[in-house]
């Protein structure tokens, strides 16, 4: 699906959009035109999500889909698949743009929305990253020590 969506942007868009993908290493069915990012760390994973525009996670099943949350949290904006987690902690067309999974059409049609309205694509990425900023560890271990304590009674 992903790859699909990335050949109909280079055909209609060319030069003007660049793939980049990351990993441990490549994987032979990636095309040459994808750059590849070997061996990225954890911790300069913030660098990519700062230097792309739209992050595309196409993924088909997910537990909690934490890539999105992070992209967002860098102020990119995200097209993604409503799968596990992320409908949890995201809303629709207002800080990320969801597709049903395997649905490659709907998939190019967001990435296209975000590419021809800058304006809607910084929106977006700016509702996104003001969104995720309510998740932080501090509120995650008051609620779940809240849970914990409230059990003990």
């Amino acid at each position: 699906v992903a790859s699909i969506a990335a050949e109909s942007m280079i055909q209609k868009y060319g030069n003007k959009v660049k793939f980049y993908t990351f990993g441990m290493e490549r994987d032979p069915s990636i095309p040459d035109w994808i750059h590849f990012e070997p061996g990225y760390p954890d911790s300069s994973l913030r660098r990519l999500y700062n230097l792309a525009d739209i992050l595309v996670y196409p993924s088909w099943m997910e537990g909690f889909g934490l890539p999105p949350m992070e992209a967002m949290a860098c102020g990119c904006a995200v097209v993604t698949t409503n799968v596990g987690g992320i409908p949890d902690y995201s809303i629709q067309g207002k800080t990320v743009i969801t597709v049903p999974p395997r649905d490659a059409n709907a998939l190019i049609r967001g990435i296209e929305y975000l590419i021809e309205n800058s304006d809607a694509r910084r929106e977006i990425a700016e509702n996104g990253y003001k969104h995720v900023q309510q998740y932080t560890w501090e509120k995650a271990s008051a609620q779940f020590e809240a849970i914990l304590l409230k059990g003990t009674r």
